[in-house]
């Protein structure tokens, strides 16, 4: 397993994660992952190393439009063969 992030302490004291792919600090949105403990940062840098190396983890987090579409349907075809009404919004 490759470790693409790494735990990290600057000159304040505090621990931030260091991103090895991109040469920089991983972002959550605009905010840096910085943390005060040495032992939260590796928590996290260990999640995020995992999630890196799983092949189910690359995959996009949102759905797309047409999966939202084809679940809908599906769910008001398994309500119609159980004999529940279905509203839709």
């Amino acid at each position: 397993m490759s470790e693409r992030y790494t735990v990290v302490e600057d000159p304040c004291g505090l621990f931030f994660i260091w991103d090895e792919s991109t040469l920089e600090p991983a972002m959550m949105g605009d905010d840096i992952l910085a943390f005060v403990r040495h032992d939260s940062a590796r928590r996290i840098a260990r999640l995020l190393n995992a999630r890196a190396n799983d092949e189910f983890g690359r995959r996009a987090i949102c759905r797309t439009t047409d999966d939202l579409a084809l679940r809908r349907c599906n769910l008001v075809n398994d309500s119609v063969r159980a004999g529940v009404k279905v509203t839709q919004r």
